[in-house]
């Protein structure tokens, strides 16, 4: 029996299934070449921070194609396997598995969505985040294990941790104390183990941006001159991490809920993609990720 793709379906799985649609209408480089292609896109809505477009633009562009090969597509006797239900079922399922253990061990993509750690990651900031070798790997939403990092966590490393007191919600802070430090923050003044921290104040007013050094790491801090300093002392306990945001006047950090446990630990951002909003146009009363 002499099969060919209905036109049809070629379309509609196009818009829908994208790269997915090339092997029902048989041509399986095609869809490798579209998978590829469909990374590229990713990315760039991640580095220019408008997701949905590019995708949007790949659909459209999936469906027609795939409309015009089974449109011209001449009978065929043997049906290839990759071709039938099963077959797009299985290559997507071990597609998906492959992006889920990437995502879930190896790299994920997060989105600033508040100033907490402003002046460095802005609003609408979109960050890879690093996993391996800190143990609380998963993704969308789905955790796999909890265990401490078997990698050194450093002072001055920003990170993603499981929120200590709204499980689910994801933070981004700063490693500020690592187990078995003394954390003082007296007059908005940062020290560690009685060292103060490095700093210099690059501008003043309503805001001041203070550049702060730790362990090599030079970055930038927000101040607000008229909140009022909070002062504390603290020593970190094993097994545990502080973490501050670099907006100290405006984050939700371990000023609050105190220092966090290592199995809480996601990952550290190692490459920015998109810078998100201005301070210029930062809402001073945003509240932090995860609040």
């Amino acid at each position: 029996m002499q099969w060919t793709p209905r036109k049809w379906l070629a379309a509609l799985l196009g818009f829908f299934l994208q790269w997915l649609s090339f092997l029902y209408v048989g041509r399986w480089r095609l869809a490798g070449a579209y998978l590829l292609l469909w990374f590229v896109a990713v990315l760039i809505e991640l580095h220019f921070g408008v997701p949905g477009y590019s995708s949007v633009a790949l659909s459209v562009l999936c469906s027609v194609h795939a409309y015009r090969i089974a449109a011209k597509a001449p009978p065929v006797a043997g049906r290839p396997w990759y071709s039938r239900w099963y077959g797009i079922i299985g290559v997507a399922a071990g597609a998906f598995s492959v992006f889920f253990l990437f995502r879930a061990f190896l790299l994920e993509p997060f989105r600033m969505p508040s100033s907490a750690m402003a002046p460095t990651y802005e609003r609408g900031t979109v960050f890879l985040v690093e996993k391996a070798g800190y143990g609380h790997f998963g993704t969308f939403g789905l955790f796999l294990t909890h265990r401490p990092p078997s990698t050194p966590v450093h002072r001055g490393t920003v990170v993603i941790f499981e929120s200590p007191v709204s499980p689910g919600h994801n933070f981004v802070k700063r490693v500020i104390g690592i187990p078995g430090d003394t954390i003082s923050y007296k007059d908005k003044t940062l020290s560690i183990n009685g060292v103060a921290v490095t700093r210099e104040a690059t501008s003043a007013g309503d805001r001041v941006i203070v550049r702060e050094e730790l362990e090599g790491r030079s970055y930038e801090t927000l101040i607000n001159p008229q909140r009022a300093a909070v002062d504390l002392e603290i020593t970190v306990p094993p097994n545990h991490y502080y973490l501050v945001g670099d907006n100290r006047d405006g984050s939700d950090d371990s000023r609050r809920f105190g220092p966090v446990k290592a199995e809480l630990l996601i990952g550290e951002v190692v490459y920015v993609f998109h810078k998100g909003a201005q301070l210029a146009h930062m809402d001073a009363s945003s509240k932090p990720i995860g609040e």
